[in-house]
């Protein structure tokens, strides 16, 4: 399977068992420009320090379950009481770009929908690699493609069948917000292990966007 061994040789105890193409789909990049040695040394680092965590949270969520199937109310956490009791607490105000939430588009990482939705006339767009999106690895690898693409402004394409062109319009027009949505803590994507098991789905989703395109 080509990309098997790409990287495993340089970051000891990982083994990439999905396809790391070198070729475009419909964007200009590839899988090889989104897992690079530096890319998958930071995930892996953010699956080492956080993973053990998110499987312990998720231990939580079914004993607390359990709790309320026994009948025991939901109750606040006693070590956060102080935060409770403090007359002077606030959180910090939204982000202005993320205010004007009244319209929202929402889908997967495709490029089609991803040029689709930069064009619509919404406040904010949703780019979701879990409910709208199926966790192939060839959805969630190139899904990464076309938003790092997309955000440097080379995702442009024709539908060879239709003749159509897609690209994104941001001249004289608000291109709206985008948000990105991992997978869920309970997904792992086995694609990637990490000292002999799987990646967690939402640290690698997070991760690699973060890594590529945070500033």
């Amino acid at each position: 399977m080509p990309g098997a061994q790409l990287y495993e040789s340089s970051l000891k105890g990982v083994q990439i068992l999905g396809e790391v193409s070198n070729k475009p789909l419909l964007s200009v990049s590839t899988p090889r420009d989104i897992l690079t040695k530096d890319a998958l040394t930071f995930i892996v680092m953010l699956h080492r320090q956080f993973n053990a965590r998110r499987k312990q949270l998720l231990e939580n969520r079914q004993k607390v379950q359990k709790e309320i199937d026994a009948g025991k109310p939901l109750h606040y956490l006693p070590e956060t009481k102080y935060i409770r009791d403090d007359p002077n607490w606030r959180c910090l105000p939204v982000h202005p770009k993320l205010a004007t939430r009244k319209v929202e588009i929402t889908g997967p990482p495709d490029a089609k929908m991803i040029i689709n939705a930069f064009n619509t006339d919404v406040h904010t767009y949703m780019t979701d690699f879990e409910d709208s999106c199926a966790p192939t690895w060839s959805n969630m690898i190139y899904g990464q493609v076309n938003l790092y693409d997309a955000i440097r402004d080379k995702i442009d394409f024709t539908n060879e069948k239709t003749g159509k062109r897609y690209k994104i319009n941001r001249e004289g027009r608000r291109v709206p917000v985008m948000i990105v949505r991992p997978r869920g803590w309970h997904l792992v994507d086995a694609h990637i292990t990490v000292d002999g098991e799987p990646i967690s789905g939402s640290i690698m989703d997070f991760g690699l966007f973060f890594f590529h395109n945070a500033n």
